[in-house]
């Protein structure tokens, strides 16, 4: 539970999607219901060609992981040299969330200790003090994240956190994964339901209230909660499920913060075109919910599946939504993984 004396804000935001490569963009085409999904010239589902989005314009390389490291420093050191207009004095903290463990590409420990590397060096360009800390948790990392930072501030507030995360879909281990598993949406007679393989990063600087105040930053939003949990019988494990582990993480962020979900008008999803996605969510918004009424988003629908990027891209959607005044009251993000970790969070517009 977050005390008052380590109340988190979000001061700024960097996103890079499909649909757009900074915070505000990707936001705005969400806003504006632009989708970037077209038919893969690359990869086929039998006779099918499967959808697909892509970013394009950042990086000139054709290995996907290479791609994808391009992409996370690009938008991590836009984020920095931004933000940081001078070195400062207090210690800044990476949290990174990655695909969990278990993803299908299992080289990915080894390619994200090469990627830290790049992220502390732009770090120490601003602080004398930083460090790096990842999270295997797959879409939800973002919120494990930030459960780990509000343990930090408790510690000390005077701490800058780097938060964010990256990844694709679109690496040929993880798209034959897939379509093994006849979980792609195909183009024209194909399967009409499933995900849409793509690939996202994004970036926010968290802080605490009382420091944001003290050094006069923006504040974009407001954290009032957190909640993390796992899924007992998630997707890969096989088992009958009740989808129970997002049900448990909203009403932990609901119930140890002290919210109320009258007050939380949208809810961002990182449904991804699945069925049983659908179901899950239906599930956790009858018993968490009840009667209260909210708009539900799925930016899924315009940019594709982004993995463990979602907890980091939604939450930069919502911030500005709020900041910009598109949706009133509060705002829900949620996210689960296939292998059962859950997350959710609740932002509110900063008030004085």
């Amino acid at each position: 539970m977050f005390k008052k004396k380590v109340q988190m804000v979000i001061t700024a935001t960097n996103s890079i999607t499909s649909v757009g490569h900074d915070s505000y963009m990707t936001a705005g085409s969400i806003n504006a219901d632009v989708a970037m999904l077209k038919e893969s010239d690359e990869y086929y589902d039998g006779d099918k060609p499967i959808m697909v989005s892509k970013i394009e314009g950042i990086s000139e390389k054709e290995v996907e992981d290479e791609i994808m490291f391009e992409v996370t420093e690009k938008c991590f050191n836009n984020l920095v040299d931004e933000y940081f207009q001078n070195k400062i004095s207090n210690d800044i903290h990476i949290l990174l969330g990655v695909p969990h463990e278990n993803h299908p590409d299992k080289k990915i420990e080894m390619q994200w200790e090469k990627h830290k590397q790049k992220l502390m060096e732009k770090a120490l360009e601003k602080t004398d003090h930083a460090s790096f800390s990842a999270f295997y948790c797959g879409n939800p990392s973002v919120f494990f994240a930030l459960k780990k930072a509000a343990e930090e501030l408790s510690k000390k507030s005077g701490i800058t956190f780097i938060i964010g995360s990256s990844d694709s879909l679109l690496n040929d281990n993880i798209i034959e994964e897939l379509i093994d598993n006849r979980r792609i949406k195909s183009a024209n007679f194909g399967r009409n339901h499933g995900l849409t393989p793509s690939q996202g990063a994004g970036f926010m600087i968290v802080e605490s209230k009382d420091y944001a105040i003290s050094k006069e930053k923006e504040m974009l939003a407001e954290i009032k909660g957190v909640g993390i949990s796992e899924e007992p019988s998630p997707l890969n494990s096989g088992k009958p499920t009740r989808y129970s582990g997002l049900t448990e993480a909203i009403n932990k962020t609901i119930k140890e913060n002290k919210l109320e979900t009258k007050d939380i008008k949208t809810v961002f999803s990182d449904m991804n075109g699945e069925y049983f996605r659908a179901k899950e969510w239906s599930f956790a918004s009858l018993r968490c919910f009840k009667k209260s009424e909210h708009d539900l988003i799925h930016p899924a629908d315009c940019f594709g599946a982004i993995g463990a990027a979602s907890g980091s891209v939604l939450t930069n959607i919502a911030s500005v939504y709020l900041s910009e005044e598109w949706i009133e009251k509060d705002a829900m993000i949620v996210c689960s993984d296939d292998y059962g970790c859950c997350g959710s969070l609740v932002l509110g517009k900063f008030e004085e």
